[in-house]
């Protein structure tokens, strides 16, 4: 299975998650224009696995991120905590969060919307 069905089943299956955010705005990069907030973007940040000196781990370690948007803080702090301790509570693949999530005001056109980027590392088989 691709990290990216992983990440998604991570995710998906959090009922704390879908009480936020319905699964079906769960979505790997795509266009999303118009798509009702809160919502959830997954992707790997890179095309191969991280490479050690020593050849590659018996697991892959993928640098993978997951952005939230919402369209107020409340709710966008609600649903990053929801899916880091998805992410936490996961014991295959593994996450390991690599940086400080950062709430950021989006400029928006059309109504104010949030959002914050969680960096992440993803062992798996």
């Amino acid at each position: 299975m691709a990290i990216e069905e992983q990440v998604f089943s991570v995710l998906s299956g959090s009922a704390a998650v879908t009480a936020l955010c319905p699964a079906v705005r769960i979505l790997p990069e795509g266009v999303y224009q118009g798509l009702a907030r809160p919502y959830i973007r997954h992707f790997s940040v890179d095309i191969d696995p991280i490479h050690t000196h020593q050849g590659m781990a018996t697991l892959k370690n993928w640098p993978y991120q997951v952005s939230i948007f919402a369209d107020d803080v409340a709710t966008l702090t609600a649903l990053r905590s929801a899916v880091i301790a998805a992410l936490d509570a996961s014991t295959y693949p593994r996450f390991n969060l690599t940086g400080a999530p950062r709430i950021e005001n989006m400029e928006s056109t059309d109504t104010p919307t949030v959002g914050v980027a969680l960096l992440l590392e993803a062992w798996y088989e």
